[in-house]
């Protein structure tokens, strides 16, 4: 069930970006999705962030963030987060993440998505 709860939330998000993105007149440049799995980048044809950690889990691989890490991120015009559902990983992973957050601005894409904008 979690497996295709998944697969409905990611086509949620796909669809919300697509959205978004019309009623903006703006292509974001690529995204980072705050959890273990981040397949948007490939699924709408857009460029990964470089030097970020893939396959984040709290309780195996959440490396510091570097200096060149953030730097990336700086210049990504997206970082998503599920909501859908809450876990504690999710929540570990965005605090994780949360100086790579600052300064963005949060919208609520989605029912499951929300996304820090960088402006």
């Amino acid at each position: 069930d979690y497996q295709a709860a998944w697969l409905l939330e990611v086509r949620q998000g796909v669809a919300a970006i697509r959205a978004w993105e019309a009623a903006n007149g703006r292509r974001l440049n690529g995204f980072l999705t705050l959890d273990f799995v981040d397949p948007f980048n490939r699924l709408l044809d857009r460029t990964p962030p470089r030097h970020v950690p893939i396959g984040m889990d709290p309780g195996r691989s959440t490396p510091a963030l570097e200096p060149d890490t953030l730097a990336e991120l700086a210049r990504t015009d997206a970082i998503l987060a599920p909501k859908c559902p809450p876990t504690t990983s999710r929540e570990v992973i965005r605090q994780h993440f949360a100086e790579a957050l600052a300064g963005r601005r949060l919208i609520a894409l989605s029912p499951c998505w929300d996304m820090y904008l960088r402006d």
